[in-house]
């Protein structure tokens, strides 16, 4: 024969031989590879079950993350807020604090101020009285010594012009200090 054909001589083929060898392993090796087969089939199965078992648990693993994670998130906002208003109330807090604080400085300065000025006042008036005795002091010297032919009224008018005259002179300086 030549060429490209099929065959159809069947003891040239081995198509008998091929029969039997695999009848014989159906019917000799169905006791041994069935059992195999099984087997094998229940550990894919039990494989298949544990996977999806495992594949539950994460799912529900992943559900109770997500409701923690949710839950925090919620916290947060809650945390922040009450920050918030925590920083809010204390800056309102120091801020009156801070008020009353300068009220109470700006008192106490005020207090202090007029103490000083009453110090100030009785001082000069201290002063003046102490300069008022000086000149009267010495304007009753000089009415009580008149010059030889000096009138005594006129020697005590010209006096009088002069005491008066230092002490309006001291008064505009006391003024003058005051208003400083």
């Amino acid at each position: 024969m030549s060429g490209f054909g099929i065959n159809t001589n069947i003891l040239e083929t081995n198509l008998i031989n091929l029969g039997v060898i695999i009848g014989g392993l159906i019917y000799l090796g169905g006791g041994f590879i069935g059992p195999l087969l099984d087997g094998r089939k229940e550990r894919i199965f039990k494989d298949l079950r544990e996977a999806n078992e495992r594949y539950e648990r994460a799912q529900q693993a992943l559900r109770e993350a997500q409701s923690e994670f949710e839950q925090a998130q919620t916290n947060a906002v809650a945390i922040r807020t009450e920050a918030k208003q925590t920083a809010e109330t204390l800056a309102a807090q120091m801020m009156t604090r801070c008020e009353q604080d300068v009220a109470r400085f700006t008192s106490s300065t005020q207090v202090v101020i007029n103490a000083e000025q009453e110090k100030i006042k009785r001082k000069i008036r201290s002063q003046f009285s102490q300069e008022v005795l000086r000149d009267a002091k010495s304007r009753l010297k000089n009415l009580l010594y008149v010059k030889p032919g000096v009138n005594l009224s006129e020697s005590f008018s010209q006096h009088s012009n002069v005491v008066l005259s230092r002490h309006q002179t001291i008064i505009d300086g006391l003024i003058a200090k005051l208003d400083a």
